[in-house]
């Protein structure tokens, strides 16, 4: 019984092996492959300011939104956006506003453009309270 399980786990491995390549090159044709986000959100006194930076690969044109947010009535509510477009691997967005009181994070939306296929993806900083 032992010499059977043991084959039928091998036998599994081995397909599992088999298929792994096969989804992998499925995978290469995305449209641009995000290597490196960051989302950030810091909080000092009455002001906040939200960053995030963006590194991709292979794309030809990339965007990224960046949003601050405030917690309102059980929704997020956009307070400020900011928006910038680049040919190049790399962009980085800074923006700040004063603010009083409440639960704020940071959001960026980054959409790649390769092959005329777009791509988005949408990215959160922790939530800060004030």
């Amino acid at each position: 019984m032992k010499k059977i399980i043991s084959v039928i786990i091998l036998c599994v491995t081995v397909l599992a092996l088999a298929v792994m390549p096969a989804m992998a090159s499925e995978s290469q044709i995305s449209p641009a492959s995000t290597q490196n986000v960051h989302c950030g959100l810091t909080i000092s006194g009455l002001k906040a300011t939200s960053t995030c930076s963006v590194i991709v690969s292979g794309a030809e044109k990339t965007t990224a939104t960046l949003y601050l947010e405030k917690y309102k009535s059980g929704k997020w509510k956009v307070m400020q956006s900011a928006s910038k477009t680049t040919g190049n691997n790399t962009l980085s967005i800074k923006k700040s506003r004063l603010i009083v009181s409440g639960k704020f994070r940071a959001k960026v939306k980054v959409t790649t453009v390769k092959n005329g296929k777009k791509e988005t993806h949408t990215y959160y900083s922790a939530v800060k309270s004030r």
